[in-house]
């Protein structure tokens, strides 16, 4: 019997659930785990810490993170073990009056919404000069419920999320990734636990790692963390870089570096495919670019 640790929240529980579809037949139970993000605490590693010390006291087997929450080095002993197939990774702003689009918005006076993302924060500053972002808190139900009780004009979630827990409605408006940039690894989801899961290799995407890995490598270099309002994506073999201070930077990926990633691809982890990443010559060029930018 495999134990997949999970937090409570209706999309934590969706996430485990949905990786426990991927290893049928294997039998597999969800075990919840309160944490000190569920508690309120903020912090890269707030919703990650207490699961964490389950897989390391084997009480649990299995992880299942929102990659982007993720801290780029595992504690002692845990390792990513694959990264499936990817969602959406854009950001979604959700209006509060559904008759208002993204022109409206930008027409109206007083602007107000909702975030506790400093890059979203940032993003929304930029993309709304003059617009105050106020602080936001909780799970994706509680969050929704503040903005039905608020005067806010609108908040932003991640579509994922949102689009997991079949709460997208037509009028809610995705973001486009090259201009409001989405968090590292954002829609993309971690399965953490310990080096002799070797069935778990079979689960990992080739594209979601590909990029997971690149946008990862670059926030790691930048100093990323929840502290930091950066975002980083790969988009169309394209990465656009957004930092506070700066225009949106852009770097082209070429072909011959995805199939140099593809050709060492089959029966690997995802943490070793990562590893193998940092020696790669696509590695040493995004190094050369974010030194000479930043």
């Amino acid at each position: 019997m495999i134990t997949i640790a999970s937090r409570g929240s209706p999309l934590a529980l969706w996430q485990a659930r949905y990786i426990q579809s991927l290893i049928s037949p294997l039998s597999s139970r969800i075990e919840t785990i309160v944490t000190q993000g569920d508690k309120g605490v903020l912090g890269k590693e707030a919703f990650v810490k207490e699961i964490q010390e389950a897989l390391i006291k084997d009480t649990a087997d299995l992880a299942i993170h929102s990659f982007k929450d993720m801290a780029y080095l595992s504690p002692e002993g845990l390792s990513i073990l694959a990264v499936p197939k990817r969602h959406d990774s854009r950001d979604l702003l959700i209006p509060k009056n559904p008759l208002l689009s993204i022109l409206s918005l930008k027409k109206k006076q007083n602007v107000q919404f909702a975030s506790s993302s400093l890059r979203r924060k940032f993003l929304l500053e930029k993309e709304f000069p003059g617009c105050e972002v106020l602080p936001l808190k909780g799970n994706i139900d509680t969050r929704l419920k503040k903005l039905s009780l608020s005067g806010w004009d609108g908040i932003v979630l991640a579509l994922a999320g949102i689009e997991r827990l079949n709460l997208y409605q037509p009028y809610m408006i995705p973001l486009d990734p090259c201009f409001f940039i989405p968090a590292p690894a954002q829609g993309a989801l971690a399965i953490e636990g310990k080096m002799h899961h070797k069935f778990m290799i079979s689960l990992n995407d080739l594209d979601a790692c590909f990029e997971t890995i690149i946008e990862r490598f670059i926030a790691e270099k930048l100093g990323g963390g929840c502290l930091t309002p950066l975002g980083v994506h790969l988009h169309d073999m394209i990465v656009f870089i957004a930092y506070p201070g700066k225009e949106i930077l852009k770097y082209k990926v070429s072909d011959s570096h995805k199939k140099d990633f593809s050709s060492s691809f089959k029966g690997k982890f995802f943490f070793e495919l990562e590893s193998l990443f940092q020696t790669s010559s696509l590695a040493k060029e995004l190094e050369s670019f974010l030194k000479e930018h930043f």
